[in-house]
């Protein structure tokens, strides 16, 4: 077999939480912000991150170098050296790299094959029943195409047994009985239905896909069905991965320490349709811009309008495809009828041990409400601050993380029926929606290289309102 290096367009790494928290660890460690990367935005290019890992000076570190070694395996394609085949593969075509069943690599096409297996089962206290499930079965495609096409695709047949309270917050967003809602959770999902007729129990199928290609030497394109998300923290209260996958084209320019993204994507918004019509559909527009300000400080502004057309003009409104304008200008000018937010994330590297990171969004503020401490009912804003720790009382990899979020109510609700911040009845930043203030801990703690431990404490305090718009 012939290794020949890919040049092509790549694709993302899937956003899986631990996935990127050992990069963003990586990074904290190296004391400042890697100019081949914008932590904040989510996902980030395999390309991108094969860069970063080869900038890194050399470690001592038994367990880090384990780290970064699987990542380099895991992005092979984009390494500056090709690594030598497997000598002992399965069936001499299978297995030739540890992290592919199956890859082919020549001068038109890479292509790696994975099967996808996601055992979980956990248990509760309270409710109808003790235990929890998850069981998917399925596959992960991705490769590039020579010269600059990037494709991805992953599919699952799933059977998810959920708690009684997952149900209940489904059924209470579930306007039509003939429609099985959309189920919240991870992963959240836009469709199911019940499994051998026990309300409890889920049959889905999950999927995701799309096209990369590269328009320039500094951007690039993806369109297709999946996720995004703004912020460092365990939670974002600008764009997060909660709600279920969305159709968008997202444009993104990266010139070193500037990176630009603008995200077009038509979201479902739940009706009481009948089962046999489509559910109307609404869109989202989003400017994210990221500035490496210094080397230890990272700052990223956001502007998103939510939108749907009920006249005689209806899908995407042209005014939105402008990259370079301000949404809020367009918006207004266009009679103030879209629900429109702005929004700053940052983030400080303290030192190579300590990371400070936050978020602010504003919906409607008045000024005067503001510094009255008025509960006045259009002061509408979210905030976040964070803090990660690595080698907690110099225990080596024993990490802390914690965060506090805060949303006043009514945040990213609108007063037309339809144009609230949200996807399938799921919210497109922090899964509790709005009016509410919560506090996260996390401890991670990597004994060996091939064993990572982690526990989390939430706790929350939010208002209820039982009539749904």
């Amino acid at each position: 077999m012939v290794v020949v290096p890919c040049k092509a367009q790549s694709v993302y790494a899937p956003l899986d939480p631990d996935y990127y928290y050992g990069l963003q660890r990586l990074e904290i460690q190296q004391g400042y912000f890697s100019s081949f990367l914008h932590s904040h935005a989510l996902p980030w290019e395999r390309k991108k991150i094969v860069s970063f890992l080869e900038s890194l000076p050399p470690t001592h570190d038994s367990i880090e170098a384990f780290t970064r070694k699987m990542y380099l395996l895991d992005n092979r394609e984009w390494l500056s050296k090709p690594l030598s085949p497997s000598l002992k593969p399965w069936k001499k075509q299978f297995y030739l790299y540890p992290n592919d069943a199956y890859a082919v690599q020549n001068e038109a096409v890479d292509l790696h094959i994975n099967p996808v297996i996601n055992w979980q089962i956990g248990s509760i206290t309270g409710g109808a029943q003790r235990y929890v499930s998850l069981n998917g079965r399925g596959i992960e495609i991705r490769g590039t195409l020579y010269p600059s096409i990037g494709f991805y695709s992953y599919m699952t047949e799933n059977i998810a047994r959920i708690p009684d309270y997952v149900k209940d917050y489904a059924d209470a967003f579930n306007r039509n009985a003939l429609r099985k809602q959309a189920m919240p959770g991870m992963p959240s999902e836009g469709h199911t239905k019940w499994f051998k007729k026990d309300p409890l129990s889920l049959d889905f199928f999950s999927a995701r896909g799309y096209l990369t290609f590269k328009a320039s030497k500094y951007v690039s394109v993806q369109f297709g069905h999946d996720k995004n998300i703004i912020g460092q923290g365990f939670r974002s209260m600008i764009l997060s991965d909660n709600a279920a996958p969305y159709l968008f084209l997202k444009i993104n320019t990266h010139i070193n320490r500037v990176q630009y993204q603008q995200i077009l994507a038509q979201l479902v918004n739940p009706d009481t349709l009948a089962i046999d019509q489509v559910f109307p559909k609404k869109y989202l527009a989003l400017h994210h811009l990221s500035l490496h300000l210094t080397p230890r400080w990272q700052l990223g502004f956001t502007e998103s309008i939510v939108f749907k057309r009920d006249s005689l003009e209806k899908g995407f409104d042209l005014n939105y495809l402008n990259p370079v304008i301000l949404y809020r200008f367009v918006e207004s000018f266009q009679g103030s009828g879209d629900n429109a937010l702005l929004a700053l994330d940052f983030s400080h590297l303290i030192n190579k041990r300590a990371m400070l990171y936050g978020q602010l969004i504003l919906d409607e503020f008045i000024i005067k409400e503001l510094l009255s401490n008025s509960t006045f009912w259009a002061n509408k804003y979210g905030l976040q601050l964070g803090f990660k720790y690595l080698n907690l009382a110099n225990v080596a990899h024993l990490d802390w993380q914690t965060e506090g979020n805060l949303a006043r109510p009514y945040l990213y609700s609108h007063q037309a029926s339809g144009q609230h911040y949200s996807h399938y009845n799921q919210a497109l930043a922090h899964p509790l929606g709005a009016n509410f203030v919560e506090w996260v801990h996390i401890l991670r703690y990597q004994p060996s290289p091939r064993l990572q431990l982690a526990t989390h404490y939430i706790t929350a305090l939010y208002g209820a309102d039982k009539q749904l718009s």
